[in-house]
């Protein structure tokens, strides 16, 4: 994260922050944004990372780098989360998705997933966890026991952020204590909830 932030610190150059505010027009970049973004005390978004390039003078073609520098750092491993893991290898058993019905010729645990309208909508969960992943923000699922919320949650975060970190966390206490740490995305399950 600090090489990150020291690099885009070198590319402002002798940019001020009011400068690169005006430069930014007619989109904003305030001056705390950019302290945050300089200093490496948050990762910034996707859409302040852009904001950020384009008010440096850095050409469409060059940007592309500096995004996947983000998402490489978005992809580190999280500090002080015990049991991370990639969101593309996590077993959705141990997060709480009920095993299918036993069948002759089942294969598996898990049946295929079919995706719904709640999932592949404009406003669907997997639009509402792309918004989350570009801007900041959080999901939050709604329903009955057994409807299928966490399949739906881990569906998504795998079709959408497949490199992510994700952490399930065992109690209250283990929250508290990787409240201090950096998330770039978690997943706890309460009876009739699940949160992204």
């Amino acid at each position: 994260m600090s090489e990150l932030a020291q690099a885009l610190d070198q590319l402002r150059e002798s940019r001020s922050y009011s400068e690169l505010a005006k430069a930014a027009r007619p989109d904003t970049l305030p001056s705390s944004t950019l302290n945050n973004l300089l200093s490496g005390a948050t990762l910034p978004t996707q859409e302040t990372l852009e904001r950020y390039l384009r008010a440096c003078g850095v050409v469409r073609d060059q940007r592309a780098a500096w995004h996947a520098a983000r998402q490489r750092v978005a992809s580190s491993a999280p500090q002080g989360l015990p049991d991370a893991v990639r969101v593309n290898r996590a077993d959705q058993r141990r997060l709480g998705v009920h095993a299918a019905i036993r069948v002759d010729d089942a294969v598996g645990d898990l049946p295929a997933y079919v995706a719904r309208d709640v999932d592949l909508s404009p406003d669907g969960v997997r639009a509402l966890v792309s918004k989350a992943a570009a801007r900041g923000g959080m999901v939050l699922l709604v329903g009955g026991s057994s409807v299928g919320k966490t399949r739906c949650a881990i569906e998504a975060l795998q079709a959408v952020v497949p490199q992510w970190w994700l952490w399930h966390p065992a109690d209250a206490a283990q929250i508290r204590q990787a409240a201090t740490a950096p998330l770039v995305a978690w997943w706890y399950g309460w009876t009739n909830c699940s949160v992204i």
